[in-house]
């Protein structure tokens, strides 16, 4: 009489679960402990940042809205006039036309964006205050980004890697389970 031997169970399965399991546990760990005081940087600088946004806005609004609308219309306008104008500059051989016909309408450019800023208060002492402030918080974030971005750079190599072997264990037995 043969015995009969019960199958060896394959344990990959559970090790890869258990391998997910204690990588998350380590990640929202690592988020908490190791890169939390800069989570909390970036996200103060969010908030100071769209606070700044709202005091920016009444200066930045436009005083007359339709008279606003109508030059920024009117400036883009321009823009493709002056932009198909310097595509034709190399398709004649007459460039002066051009040249006197880009200089116009980058001189128009010129009046209507001196008529935009007119509509609103961003020349003011005030709002360049605050433009500053806004500037100074969005370096300090970036700065912040950059060195948790740094501290984050092993994790990526790790998940990379665990991610590829991954595809190296599990793609072979799948195919192989649908192939039998």
């Amino acid at each position: 009489m043969s015995e009969h031997k019960p199958a060896k169970k394959n344990h990959l399965t559970l090790y890869i679960g258990i391998a997910l399991l204690l990588g998350i546990v380590t990640g929202f760990l690592l988020n908490k402990y190791y890169v939390g005081e800069d989570n909390n940087k970036i996200a103060n600088a969010e908030l100071q940042l769209k606070h700044l946004s709202l005091l920016m806005k009444p200066y930045s609004t436009a005083k007359d809205s339709s008279l606003f609308a109508v030059l920024q219309q009117q400036k883009i306008n321009i823009s493709s006039q002056k932009k198909k104008a310097e595509q034709s500059l190399l398709n004649t051989e007459d460039e002066t036309t051009v040249l006197a016909t880009i200089k116009k309408l980058t001189d128009s450019l010129k009046g209507i964006n001196t008529l935009l800023t007119a509509q609103t208060d961003t020349v003011s002492p005030a709002y360049k205050e605050l433009q500053k402030e806004n500037d100074f918080i969005a370096l300090q974030k970036n700065e912040v980004l950059k060195n948790r971005d740094k501290k984050l750079d092993w994790f990526t190599i790790l998940a990379d890697i665990f991610l590829r072997l991954i595809k190296m264990i599990v793609a072979p037995l799948v195919f192989t389970t649908l192939v039998v």
